[in-house]
């Protein structure tokens, strides 16, 4: 996205666009490090909407009718979680994928039902698994 303020990048400002099946748009969004927060933040709405704006003027004649907060699980090292869980036989894990778990959630279904079959080599993997975190590491 062209012309990003320090606060666009703060925000992790970026741009997507969809229709519902009503007929709403669903237009955001912003990749805010926010915890468990579930309000909005009218700042980043505000900066949204003139990048929409910008790009689609017809969208000066719409009323916002509702905002979304959502959470994007992530991990300390910005990678996902994926393996079995030490200590637990039979335990696997696949979380963390920020906000690219729906992007990512083929290819880690595969990967998981391959660990749970036994089946695969999955040794290059071996740095997403959890024991990362671990204090003895």
């Amino acid at each position: 996205m062209p012309d990003r303020s320090e606060y666009d990048k703060e925000i992790g400002l970026g741009f997507a666009f969809s229709r519902t099946g009503e007929g709403n748009y669903l237009i955001g969004s912003t990749r805010e490090n926010a915890g468990f927060d579930k309000s909005t933040n009218f700042k980043a709405i505000s900066r949204i909407l003139e990048q929409t704006r910008k790009y689609f003027p017809i969208m000066n004649q719409v009323n916002i009718i509702r905002t979304i907060a959502g959470f994007r699980p992530g991990t300390k090292d910005g990678s996902p979680i994926i393996g079995a869980v030490d200590g637990f036989p039979g335990l696997f894990i696949a979380a963390g994928h920020e906000g690219d778990g729906i992007a990512l959630s083929p290819i880690t279904g595969k990967i998981m039902a391959e660990m749970v079959q036994g089946v695969g080599d999955h040794k290059r993997l071996d740095e997403l698994n959890l024991r990362r975190f671990s204090a003895a590491q």
